[in-house]
């Protein structure tokens, strides 16, 4: 293993045993003096894989069938690391003293943090495995260099979480004790993980509107953003104040202003045929009076609050998710009546369509447009004083960069030098844990067919969720360590950009993994052999 100060390193290891198997991971020494804390072991966990992600969604009456299939193509076999159905080795959870696996062997995986102040060189240690009568030791070597990631990370991240999920999947009262302690732990690991910015949903508001009244429960408003400022996050993301309906609207409604719950109004096409009144179903479309009266009961008393304790600057606000080209004009409009409402803010959004600029402080497109037209972008923007991010979700698929359960961790790992070839500096994904209704997402990780408004919607495995629930915990994975080292990657790689006597060989090594999206490594051993060119360089005046 090698990696910068400041960064992790991990090992993977597979173990054949009958019995259970302990694990302990020991510290590790230098030669000539210095010492590096204890690995984290971790138990690997299989889930199961019931379909693999393909790169072409079935269509059937102008509808969608999914993304998914046993029915791989030659194309898609070239994309996912196994054929389902099977189960694949995924979630970490910490090693206890009898790990067990019928009919397999057991995985471990173990996670060194590199402290900022280590000495370089190389260290040295071992992994003891006990498994009944028997024995082994496992020599374990980690070369530190001198590189030190910088103490500030550049690169924002946000993963969407439910609120409402994390109280269903461990059966505790939403808002209650336990759950607070919960919601700790979520943030704990997100921050962990590098996550800079989190999310406020309108649960977090307590949004109630009586008799055209808005009423804001502050006081888990405040609670609720100290927890996450606490636990090392710097950005505060605000709700979308709108949701769209359908595809076909050109409005967009106050769905949190509804007489029904969040839940209904999100699924409000159930009752759309027989209520003609929308208002009553998906809330006041956003910018008539009705709905501007409403916004400036929301905005106006949050922005003061938010002022008054200094966290407007690092506040961001969403108006909707992802405005169709004929939304365009209302888009701007609500836009406008957000920065009214709200002197100074930020605003930020998924978009996908160019008639809106102007109207974001951060722009967040998907990364289908391609690495020369986002760093196109990028670059414009940032003239212009607008941030420019990305974003993955349920596409792209195929050789494209992403997430899925079924795909490669080195495309994990690299969505983030896609951040650094495009000169964007950020991601944004939707699913950290966003399982899917009552499903048991340990069972069940290819979500049933979802009904929306337009037709019938089945996610690729993986896409709604990153990390994984255990009785009073939450477990990181595999896949949210590979995306952390590859922010960390960022990290080094943004440093190393801003020397001018290092930038461009730092480029011709970028090259040489990734070209776009769709262009680059499969080999992690030639991978490795990159990212040790990369640290040689970093370190050469960081000794």
């Amino acid at each position: 293993m090698f990696g910068a100060r400041g960064a992790h390193a991990g090992v993977q290891l597979v173990v054949g045993a009958e019995d259970g198997v302990d694990i302990r991971a020991q510290s590790m020494r230098r030669q000539g003096g210095g010492r590096l804390p204890k690995g984290d072991a971790y138990h690997v966990r299989f889930v199961p894989l019931e379909e693999n992600t393909v790169i072409d969604a079935g269509r059937s009456s102008g509808q969608f069938m999914g993304m998914t299939s046993t029915k791989l193509t030659a194309r898609d076999r070239k994309h996912v690391v196994r054929a389902a159905p099977c189960e694949i080795a995924e979630v970490l959870v910490p090693a206890n003293g009898n790990m067990r696996e019928r009919h397999r062997p057991i995985v471990l995986y173990v996670d060194y943090a590199i402290p900022d102040d280590a000495r370089p060189g190389v260290y040295q240690s071992s992994v003891e495995l006990r498994s009944g009568k028997e024995r082994a030791s496992i020599p374990i070597e980690l070369e530190v260099h001198a590189a030190t990631l910088p103490p500030q990370q550049r690169l924002s991240i946000t993963n969407w979480f439910n609120l409402q999920r994390i109280a269903d999947v461990h059966g505790v009262r939403m808002w209650s004790e336990p759950y607070w302690t919960l919601l700790r732990k979520y943030a704990r690991l997100m921050a962990a993980h590098r996550q800079t910015m989190f999310w406020m949903q309108p649960e977090v508001y307590g949004i109630r509107v009586v008799n055209g009244k808005v009423r804001i429960n502050f006081k888990r408003l405040e609670r609720y953003i100290r927890l996450f400022l606490d636990e090392g996050f710097t950005q505060i993301e605000g709700a979308h104040v709108a949701r769209r309906h359908s595809l076909k609207d050109r409005v967009t409604f106050l769905y949190w202003a509804c007489p029904i719950s969040d839940e209904d109004a999100w699924r409000g096409w159930k009752t759309r045929k027989s209520n003609e009144n929308k208002a009553d179903v998906l809330g006041p479309v956003a910018t008539t009076l009705e709905g501007h009266a409403l916004l400036r009961q929301w905005l106006t008393p949050l922005w003061e609050f938010l002022g008054q304790r200094g966290w407007q600057e690092n506040y961001y606000q969403h108006v909707f998710d992802e405005p169709l080209p004929q939304q365009a004009e209302h888009y701007r409009h609500l836009c406008l009546i957000v920065r009214q409402l709200m002197p100074g803010v930020k605003i930020m959004d998924a978009v996908h369509i160019d008639r809106i600029n102007g109207s974001n402080d951060v722009v967040v497109p998907s990364n289908l447009g391609g690495a020369r037209r986002e760093r196109t972008l990028a670059d414009e923007n940032r003239r212009v004083g607008v941030e420019t991010w990305y974003y993955t979700c349920c596409g792209p698929r195929g050789p494209w960069l992403n997430r899925f359960l079924d795909y490669p961790l080195i495309r994990t790992r690299l969505l983030h030098w896609y951040n650094y070839i495009t000169r964007t500096t950020g991601y944004l994904h939707w699913g950290l844990n966003m399982y899917r209704g009552s499903v048991d997402p340990w069972q069940q990780t290819v979500p049933d067919p979802e009904q929306t408004p337009d037709g019938m919607l089945k996610l690729p495995p993986g896409d709604t969720h990153i990390v994984w629930p255990g009785k009073r915990e939450v477990y990181g994975s595999l896949r949210l360590a590979a995306m952390r080292n590859g922010i960390e990657d960022y990290e080094l790689l943004a440093m190393m950009a801003d020397d001018p006597r290092k930038v461009r060989r730092v480029d011709r090594i970028v090259d040489q993994v990734i070209r776009n999206g769709r262009s680059h490594l499969q080999d992690a051993t030639v991978f490795d052999g990159c990212r040790r060119k990369l640290l040689d360089l970093a370190s050469r005046t960081s000794a």
